[in-house]
Parts: structure tokens; C-alpha cells; sequence
């Protein structure tokens, strides 16, 4: 199993580490505040929200304790960059079938943390392809 590290990118790891304190602090906000935030976005499924929140709390501190490490398999890494494009791509099938589940606020704010997401996609996939020779 090929590793990177981050002597290998160092871009790959700041984004790694941003990607996880952001999947983390998104997590937290949807554990801590579900009906707020449902309230926010027009979303009620509280449950729904609170589940998400936790799997991006674990999501982010798995990428956090990768960037601080400062090594990973590649193909963790890829798995990693391909949810995040999984993310992006679920939340434009959501909004695209069925955008009357969410206020305008809502809608705008998915869109905002897609576009993060894909940020982070795009960095992390530029990364790992310049270092695919390593």
C-alpha cells in the first residue's frame, strides 16, 4: 500500500486538516443545534440532522488525525476525496429533486458548503495527482 506523507504534499495535509476542522465545526453546529438549525434551513428531521452531524464530526476528526499524522495509504486519501465529491454531487441531486424541502436560506446554504466541499475536492485531487509519481 503506497503512502503519501506530508513530505510527499504538503498541500494534501493543509487540506486534509482545513477539510476536518470544517467537517468537524459543521458537525458539531448539527449535533448541538438541530432544531435551530432545521429552523434555519426549513429542514424538520432533527434526527436526521443530528445523525449527519455525527458522522461529520467523525469524518472530520479521521482527517484531522491523518493531517496531523502526517502519512496516509493513497487509496485512503482517494476514498476520502471521492466523499467529498459524493457530498457535493448528493447535495445537487437534493436540491435539483426536491428543493421545496428547504427555505431560500436553506437552499443557499447547502449551496455554500457544496462549493467548500468541491474546493476541497479539487485542492485534495490536485495534490494527489501531483504526487502520484512519488
Amino acid at each position: 500500500m503506497q503512502n503519501v506523507t506530508s513530505a510527499d504534499s504538503g498541500l494534501l495535509f493543509k487540506a486534509l486538516f482545513l477539510n476536518g476542522i470544517f467537517s468537524a465545526i459543521s458537525g458539531i453546529a448539527a449535533t448541538l443545534f438541530p432544531a435551530a438549525i432545521g429552523a434555519f434551513i426549513g429542514f424538520s428531521n432533527t434526527p436526521l440532522l443530528v445523525s449527519v452531524g455525527i458522522a461529520l464530526i467523525g469524518f472530520g476528526a479521521l482527517l484531522v488525525y491523518y493531517a496531523r499524522k502526517g502519512a496516509i495509504a493513497r487509496s485512503q486519501a482517494i476514498l476520502i476525496t471521492v466523499l467529498d465529491l459524493a457530498w457535493v454531487l448528493g447535495t445537487a441531486a437534493i436540491l435539483l429533486s426536491a428543493p421545496s424541502l428547504f427555505s431560500g436560506a436553506g437552499v443557499t446554504l447547502l449551496v455554500v458548503i457544496a462549493i467548500v466541499v468541491f474546493a476541497f475536492f479539487e485542492i485534495q485531487s490536485y495534490a494527489l495527482w501531483i504526487t502520484r509519481a512519488a
